[in-house]
C-alpha cells in the first residue's frame, strides 16, 4: 500500500470518528499518527466535551483532576460549577487553582446563603465530636510519633485513605490523607 493511500485512510478514520462524535479515539489517533496539522483542534475539542460530561454528572473532584494545568479548562470548570449552584465549591476551586478573582464573580450574600444551606443539608461533624476524645492532626514527624504512641495498644475501628485520582493508564498517586479512628480518639494526617 502506498504512503499516500495509508495517510488518506488514517485521515478518513479520524473524520469518521469525529462524525460519529467519538472524540476520544479521534484524539488518540491524531496523537499516535502525528496528524495534528490536519486536525489542530481535536484534542481541545475532546477535552472540552469530556469536561462537559464530568460537569453534567457533577463529578467535581474528577473534573478538577482532569483539567490539570489547562487554565482554559480550569476557568470553564469553575464557571460551570457556579452556574450549577456550586458557588462555594467553585470559589474554593478557583483559589486552589490559583485563578484570578476576575474569573468568578462572587456575591458575598449569595455565597453566605449557599454555605448556610449546605450546613443545613450535611451533618456538621463538630456536634458529634466528644471533647473528652483525643483528636490528632499529623503534619510532621513529631505528630506522627505522638499518633503512634496514642495508637499503641488501641483497637482500630476505622481506616480511610484518600489520594488524587489518575486518569492515565499506569499512573498512580501516593496517599494524600490517612484517617484512623480508634475507641478513644481519631487521627487525621495529610501528605502521607
Amino acid at each position: 500500500m502506498c504512503w499516500c493511500l495509508l495517510c488518506c485512510r488514517q485521515i478518513e478514520f479520524v473524520e469518521a470518528c469525529v462524525a460519529l462524535d467519538k472524540l476520544k479515539p479521534a484524539a488518540k489517533a491524531v496523537r499516535q499518527l502525528g496528524l495534528q496539522a490536519e486536525f489542530p483542534n481535536i484534542e481541545a475539542l475532546y477535552r472540552q466535551r469530556s469536561l462537559a460530561r464530568l460537569v453534567g454528572k457533577r463529578l467535581w473532584s474528577v473534573a478538577l483532576s482532569f483539567v490539570g494545568n489547562d487554565t482554559v479548562l480550569q476557568t470553564t470548570l469553575v464557571r460551570d460549577m457556579a452556574q450549577l449552584g456550586e458557588l462555594s465549591l467553585a470559589e474554593d476551586y478557583r483559589k486552589q487553582l490559583g485563578l484570578p478573582p476576575s474569573v468568578l464573580t462572587v456575591d458575598p450574600g449569595q455565597l453566605a446563603a449557599q454555605e448556610a444551606a449546605r450546613r443545613e443539608q450535611y451533618i456538621q461533624i463538630e456536634q458529634y465530636i466528644n471533647p473528652e476524645e483525643q483528636l490528632l492532626f499529623v503534619i510532621d514527624e513529631a505528630g506522627l510519633l505522638r499518633a503512634s504512641e496514642a495508637l499503641s495498644g488501641s483497637d482500630v475501628i476505622g481506616l480511610d485513605v484518600e489520594w488524587k485520582p489518575s486518569h492515565a493508564a499506569g499512573v498512580t498517586s501516593p496517599a494524600a490523607v490517612l484517617q484512623v479512628r480508634w475507641r478513644c480518639g481519631s487521627l487525621h494526617t495529610t501528605g502521607v
